[in-house]
């Protein structure tokens, strides 16, 4: 089953007395493990659980007064208790190349599992069956578990709960054993991510001793990155981990004696904690045995055919998106319906001066869409025929944005379309449609329809500037029809029959952020009218060129009008500061007439402190001696945090 982790392995030779651990002669640097083939460990393991996961702290506002009544039942934590106890076999089976093959099996268990104070009997059952049939593992000469081989049939809370245990188990040690054994740190996984753990020697070293006694400390988690998503930003999870591990190994038979201690986690998103738990482990030593070659051999065709019919997982399995956004859906919905929602939307309208928890109704949508698209008719509907300034209008465009399924996109659209030139909803629905990550074919038409049919000036506006968010959203998954857009807009310009409207047309352009706008942008920022050069100007904010910074540092260097020089920090701030912009900035910030327009450079300057250090004395000596009392404050407040 689950693991005395690879460190469990060795073999032979029943624990002496306890004794620290001896430092090895220079150059002796034989592995501290012994994998013998047929060698078999069986322990006793007692193995307990506790903890609570809550994801609604990601989506609480930060309204401390807020009222905490609940709508319908509550975003609630879920608390989860587990317990195994039974025989832990760990069984030798050879070699791969450096590394050595292990089978584990867990023998007489029983496993309990409560969920929020229900008993999950099925649940256990099935882990202390599954985890029975035994876990082929590879493990490499320091005990480090390189991969696992459940068994086919195996259901998937079976192997995440095997994976825990094992991984619990784990006790590493040090690559060069010459180095000595008293302090030693090993990078490790367990199924929260990779961390770094520290094992110390409980006693002074002795070289007559024939076992010694660690402890193991997890110091940190390390981040993990994924450089395959390129332009999207990752929320950071933190773990924060506590407890502490006792191990007693056989420095001559090679193996784990015992693992006694405890282990806990904090789990953080964005800031907020999300979960916690604390795990105790008791694994003791029963006995040694050596099998005979044909029971070697037939132990051997069972990991052979383990390896055909069962894919290797590695102890952190990080989860895909999905995964992890199906988790926190199922957390927040729990047992509620799409008809429960909704009829707790209705009392909480029709309760009028009484204030509501938004934040849960909003986290009850938003996982109810996501789990079942199909309720996206019921609520285009509410949405249809919703108060414009109602707690309707606002909760429910919001989560079905939120999410950005095609089936939320096309309730938001379908809710438009119904909504006529009804402008107070609209101004709720069209930004919540436009601001999907990736617009569908539908959404884009349906604002395409309003910007060419509508009779509300306020109404084709806002569909306007709409599409061009959608253009910038389309750039990467869906070029050609970005490029569309964005070619629309340009023939929307040359039509233009006014200032004003080839103001819009250029903000329009501005929310696409594509360089096929260039040669247009480029030709009004030395217009005649400081309108629509400011408006040129901030069409560039998010336009990937290099022309684009030469653009706005000739705007700040030579523009006689301060509004359009604001608009150039301004459109500055959204981009990634280089060599060449941080000193045109800087040269402007000590230059320029207009405080308004410094103050905002210094605001651009101290967000690259790190990348240009040198930046902390700028906003000092402007702090200390600036002559425009406005910059003084403002350097002030930088330096303090205000």
């Amino acid at each position: 089953m689950i693991s005395a982790t690879a460190v469990t392995q060795g073999c032979r030779v029943p624990a002496g007395p306890r004794a620290a651990a001896p430092t090895p002669q220079a150059g002796s640097a034989a592995p501290l493990y012994r994998f013998h083939s047929g060698d078999r460990l069986v322990y006793d393991i007692d193995y307990k659980s506790t903890g609570s996961t809550n994801f609604a702290a990601l989506f609480q506002n930060q309204d401390a007064g807020a009222s905490e009544q609940q709508i319908t039942g509550e975003v609630q934590a879920t608390h989860f208790k587990s317990s195994l106890q039974g025989e832990l076999s760990v069984t030798v089976l050879g070699n791969r190349g450096e590394d050595f093959k292990i089978a584990f099996s867990l023998r007489d268990s029983v496993a309990r599992l409560n969920v929020n104070g229900q008993e999950a009997d099925q649940q256990a059952a099935t882990i202390a069956a599954d985890l029975g049939r035994g876990v082929l593992a590879i493990v490499d000469p320091t005990g480090k578990v390189v991969s696992l081989r459940f068994d086919a049939a195996a259901a998937e809370f079976s192997k995440t709960y095997g994976r825990a245990v094992l991984a619990l188990l784990q006790f590493v040690l040090p690559k060069d054993p010459a180095a000595g054994i008293r302090q030693w740190e090993a990078s490790e996984y367990d199924p929260a991510g990779q961390y770094i753990a520290r094992y110390e020697a409980e006693a002074s070293p002795s070289d007559a001793a024939t076992t010694a006694i660690f402890k193991k400390t997890k110091i940190r988690y390390l981040e993990l990155s994924d450089a395959s998503e390129q332009g999207k930003h990752e929320v950071p999870t933190v773990i924060t981990p506590g407890g502490q591990v006792q191990a007693v190994f056989d420095l001559t038979g090679g193996h784990l004696v015992s693992l006694n201690g405890t282990d806990s986690q904090i789990t953080a998103i964005a800031g907020k904690t999300v979960g916690s738990s604390e795990t105790t482990i008791k694994l003791n030593l029963k006995e040694t045995q050596t099998l005979s070659n044909q029971d070697l051999r037939a132990i051997r065709r069972e990991g052979a055919q383990r390896e055909k019919s069962a894919a290797a997982v590695p102890l952190f399995v990080k989860p895909s998106e999905h995964e992890t956004e199906l988790r926190i859906a199922r957390a927040e919905l729990r047992e509620d319906t799409t008809e429960s929602l909704l009829s707790a939307l209705d009392r909480a309208e029709a309760a009028a001066g009484t204030r509501v928890d938004e934040t849960t109704l909003f986290v009850k949508f938003r996982a109810l869409v996501y789990l079942h698209p199909e309720s996206c008719r019921a609520i285009a509907k509410t949405l249809s025929r919703a108060d414009a300034a109602g707690l309707s209008m606002r909760v429910l465009p919001a989560a079905l944005k939120a999410v950005g399924s095609s089936a939320g996109q096309n309730a938001i659209a379908a809710a438009i379309r119904m909504r006529g030139d009804d402008w107070p909803a609209l101004s709720k629905l069209i930004p919540n449609l436009a601001m999907a990550e990736s617009p569908t074919v539908t959404a884009v038409r349906t604002l395409r329809d309003l910007a060419a049919g509508s009779q509300v000036p306020e109404v084709v506006s806002t569909a306007e500037l709409g599409l061009g968010i959608m253009a910038r959203s389309l750039t990467s998954e869906s070029p050609g029809r970005s490029a569309k857009l964005v070619d629309l807009f340009i023939k929307w310009i040359d039509a233009a029959s006014s200032e004003s409207e080839t103001r819009l047309f250029l903000l329009v352009l501005g929310n696409a952020g594509s360089r096929r706008s260039l040669p247009v942008v480029r030709r009004f920022v030395s217009d005649h009218s400081p309108v629509l050069r400011s408006a040129a100007i901030s069409a560039l904010r998010f336009v990937d060129s290099e022309e684009a910074d030469d653009l706005l540092i000739s705007a700040l260097n030579s523009e006689s009008d301060p509004e359009v020089r604001l608009k150039a920090a301004f459109s500055l701030s959204y981009r990634e500061m280089n060599r060449a912009t941080f000193d045109a900035q800087r040269k402007s910030f000590e230059a320029d007439a207009d405080e308004r327009v410094r103050v905002s450079l210094l605001d651009n300057l101290w967000k690259a402190r790190q990348s240009f250090p040198e930046v902390v004395d700028v906003v000092r000596q402007a702090a200390a001696k600036d002559a425009s009392k406005e910059v003084r404050k403002a350097a002030s407040q930088l330096l303090t945090g205000q």
